[in-house]
């Protein structure tokens, strides 16, 4: 469950960007689904660029606590996952 491959965050990070570029030069695509597809990628970049060290990760973590529930698959599980990932998968 909280088992996370190494470059897990970077790759969620990269396909955000995707979408998010993506879903700006469609049209007839809704705004605030552009909206939400750049603040989804914002919060995977940030989680993409958390610290090694676990206790470095806390502020960075609460920052983002509003992201979790609305952009991450597992929610406030994900919460835990970032802060408990060891630092060799980072």
């Amino acid at each position: 469950m909280l088992g996370v491959a190494p470059d897990r965050n970077l790759a969620l990070a990269r396909r955000s960007v995707l979408l998010s570029d993506r879903l700006a030069i469609l049209a007839g695509v809704v705004p605030a689904v552009r909206e939400a597809a750049a603040g989804k990628s914002a919060f995977e970049a940030a989680r993409a660029a958390m610290p090694r060290m676990r206790i470095a990760r806390i502020p960075r973590i609460l920052a983002l606590a509003g992201g979790y529930p609305r952009f991450a698959s597992q929610g406030h599980l994900d919460m835990l996952r970032d802060l408990l990932r060891r630092p060799d998968r980072c």
